[in-house]
Order: structure tokens, then sequence, then C-alpha cells
């Protein structure tokens, strides 16, 4: 009998409904737990979005009460360069599309100007006469404002700061959670978590089974953290927390919009999985309350609850940022690996590139446009820097249930020791400073796509190994 009310004693609690009441105190007693996205996030934010949200970690009222797990900590400090990158190769994209559509503003008014030549006007109309309005001058202040916006651009990117350079983010982060770090799990209850792991991904139990593809890791003195697992070493370390502490309330603020974490019904977040809610509420029977905030309802709900206001404009960033990355989630990108070189190649007058007759054709692939873009560019641009001879060769071919696509360029006379530490970041993908090989394994790695590295006959060759299940 005792048995039989403790079930339904905790079926209720896992499904009630906080009333006003219960809201107000568990935002005043509660731990605030921020998970990596969240952090990564001040990197993408405009600098007044960031500034704001920095200080509302920092104001009297929750400084206090905040914590982040080790998990959440290697996370963003693993996976900063990624995004500090991105931002910075948005540039040369943002670039690449301006001079595109200069190219072909230009093209239309060349084709318009010479079939207007051949109808002789001048000579054989007395009324009409389109160098009145098609003149040279017309046509360049019709395309000045992408030119201001080219010129904008450089401006810009000279203030972006780039993965060589002193990362002040890093450091605020730091100074914000200090002493206030998750210290991990030993390596025998890692490995016992990744045992269980695999189990309650086979029956996709929350959290982190959308991410159970990862291959990707970590390596911290010599216990190896794998991707796939992330989001549950993150969260038992939430649920030992709380049992240690006997903690009342806890709110998870978080970047993270899958399914694997949200109960969501008719497009609505409602809040967190109830099988989160049931396993804490069991593991730590003396929480309260346990609720979850995504970044901009969060800072919404801080400028209700304390005694500072956030601007609508730093919550509107962080709903556009969540919108981008719902987008990512909800929607099946495919991407010509062609075009994408192409656009990227369009303006690369000192490289000589061949490629062979079947790389325009190849099929779409499923990943991002962004992602194929950054390893591109990355390789390009490795080439134009280390490269004996500015020279890109370029050939595919479908191999044993993968289509591979290779990279080749002559060897830069490097020496083999130094050739070994590059095979070894590629092999190491998420290396502190990651940029060239250890980007482009890093996060063509979460796709499920292998890079292989190869240095023979003085040419230096990357090459991926694309399933044929990513192909449409």
């Amino acid at each position: 009998m005792m048995e039989e009310k403790k079930q339904i004693r905790s079926l209720l609690k896992t499904h009630r409904d906080l009333d006003e009441e219960e809201f107000d105190n568990m935002w005043e007693r509660a731990v605030f737990i921020f998970d990596a996205n969240v952090l990564l996030d001040l990197y993408r934010l405009p600098q007044s979005a960031k500034n704001e949200l920095l200080s509302v970690l920092q104001n009297p009222e929750i400084k206090n009460r905040i914590w982040i797990s080790f998990q959440g900590l290697l996370e963003f400090l693993n996976n900063r360069h990624d995004i500090i990158g991105d931002q910075k190769n948005k540039f040369e994209m943002v670039r690449s599309k301006l001079q595109e559509a200069i190219n072909g503003y230009n093209g239309v008014f060349n084709t318009l100007t010479t079939e207007l030549a051949k109808l002789k006007l001048r000579q054989r109309h007395s009324l009409i006469d389109p160098e009145q309005f098609i003149s040279a001058e017309n046509i360049k202040s019709g395309i000045n404002f992408v030119n201001e916006f080219l010129e904008n651009l450089n401006e810009l990117e000279e203030k972006q700061s780039d993965v060589h350079h002193k990362d002040d983010t890093k450091e605020h982060v730091l100074d914000l959670f200090d002493g206030k770090v998750g210290h991990g799990f030993s390596r025998e209850e890692i490995r016992k978590i990744y045992d269980e792991g695999e189990e309650r991904y086979k029956n996709d139990i929350p959290p982190g089974y959308k991410d159970k593809k990862k291959t990707d890791f970590y390596t911290v003195l010599d216990i190896e953290y794998k991707c796939k697992f992330g989001d549950l070493l993150f969260w038992y370390e939430v649920i030992r927390k709380a049992q240690a502490e006997k903690l009342e309330c806890i709110i998870l603020v978080t970047g993270d919009l899958k399914e694997d974490w949200w109960l969501e019904k008719r497009g609505k977040k409602l809040g967190p999985r109830k099988e989160l809610l049931n396993e804490i509420y069991t593991k730590a029977p003396d929480l309260r309350s346990f609720h979850m905030y995504d970044t901009s309802n969060f800072l919404r709900r801080v400028g209700e609850r304390f005694t500072f206001n956030v601007s609508e404009s730093t919550i509107s960033e962080t709903e556009n940022l969540l919108a981008t990355e719902r987008n990512e989630f909800d929607s099946t990108e495919w991407t010509n690996i062609a075009d994408v070189f192409d656009i990227i190649t369009s303006d690369q007058k000192e490289l000589a590139i061949t490629r062979d007759t079947s790389f325009p054709n190849l099929p779409t692939v499923n990943v991002s446009f962004f992602t194929i873009f950054n390893v591109i560019f990355e390789i390009i641009d490795n080439v134009k820097k280390h490269a004996s001879t500015k020279i890109l060769s370029v050939s595919s071919r479908f191999y044993k249930g993968y289509l591979t696509i290779r990279f080749s360029n002559p060897y830069s006379g490097k020496s083999v020791s130094s050739m070994e530490y590059y095979r070894a970041a590629a092999v190491n993908a998420r290396h502190e400073g990651g940029t060239g090989l250890v980007m482009i394994t890093s996060q063509l790695s979460d796709e499920g796509i292998d890079v292989q590295t190869s240095c023979e006959d003085d040419v230096f060759s990357v090459e991926f190994f694309i399933p044929l299940s990513k192909l449409s």
C-alpha cells in the first residue's frame, strides 16, 4: 500500500503545474544551471545583447546561484573556436554573395547595352535614346549600395576576433563561474554511464538520443569524453548536484531545442520531457521543482522577477538565434558541393584549379550549406598559405559504399614531424585552437563523414568519405 501511494505521489509531482506562488518560490530559491549552448551564444550575439546577457549573470540577485557542469564547461571550451571561426567565415560567405550579385548585375547591363547597340537606334530612330538612361554612370550608381556594403563589411571584419586572438569572452565566462563548476565523473563512472547510454538510446530515452550518431570526442587527461553521450553526462551531473546538496529548486537554462529535452505539443514547448522529470524527482526526492527555459524566455522572466530589466532588443536577438537553430533541427538541408566550391573559388585568381569531369555532376549531400562552405573555404585557405605551388586538384569517385572527394595540392616541404602533428590533430578533432584539419574533421565528423589525409610523392591530400545514405 505504501508503495502504491509513493507511485501516485511521484506521478502527480511529475505532472503538476506550478501555481504563481510556487513559481515565485522557485525563482527566489533556485540554482540556475546553464548549458554550453547558452554560453556559446555569447559569441553569436551582437555586442550590446552579449553585454546585457553577461550583466544578467553578474547581477547580485543571480550570480551567487549560477552553476555549470564540468561537461558544460568542457563543451564550451572545445566548441568556442568552431563558433569564432564560423563567425569569421561568414564575412567571406557574404562577400562571395555580394560579388556574385555585382557580377550578375554587370552581366545583365552588358548584355542589355550590347543588344540595344545592335538596334542602332541613334541612326534609325528619332525619339528613342537609351543612352540617356542606360549610361555607365547610371549603371554604376545602381549598384553603389552593394559596393558600400562591401566596404562596410571589410571594416567590420577587422573588428571581428579570430581563433588566434585573445578570447575575452572565455575569460568573462571563466571568471563568472569561478568556483561554480561541477567536478565531472571518474573514468569508471563514465564507462558505466556509456553502457547505460547505449541501452537508453536504443529505446529513445532522453536526454541525448538525438546525438547518438556523433562519433567525435574530447580528451581530458586520459579520459575520453564521447560527444554522443554529452547530454547524458550533463544530465547525470545535474542529478548528482541535486542529490548531494539536497536542492529544492533547479532552473535549467538551455539553448538545446531538440525533442530529447522538451515536451512539445502542437508546436508549443511545454517544459521538460516527463521522463526527465520522473527521473530527477525519483533520484533526488528533496527536489520540489525542476524547470527549463530557453535563453530568450529566461531573459524575459528575469526582467519580470528581479529588479533589473532586460531590453526587448536583447530578447529579440536571442529569439532570432533560437529560431535559426530550430530551423536547422526541423529542416533537412541538401547542399551541392560543386556549387559551394564554385562560389568560393570564383574570385581566387592566384590558384590554378583542376577538377575531374564527374565533380560538377555529383548528387547533393545531406549536410548544411554553412558546414560545406566552412570546410572547403578552410581547405582553399590552407592551400594558399602552405602549398609550394598554388595548384589545387579536385577529384571524386564512388568507392565501397562511399562518395569520396579528394582535394590535393603540392606538398610544401614541411618536416615529417610537422606532418605527423597535423595527422594527430585531425584525429583529435576537438583540439584546442581548432582550425585547419582540426576544424574540418570536427565539423564533418558531426555529420558522420570521415576525413583522411595523406602525403605521397610531394602531394598532400585531404579526402572526404561521404556515406551513400547522405546523398540524394
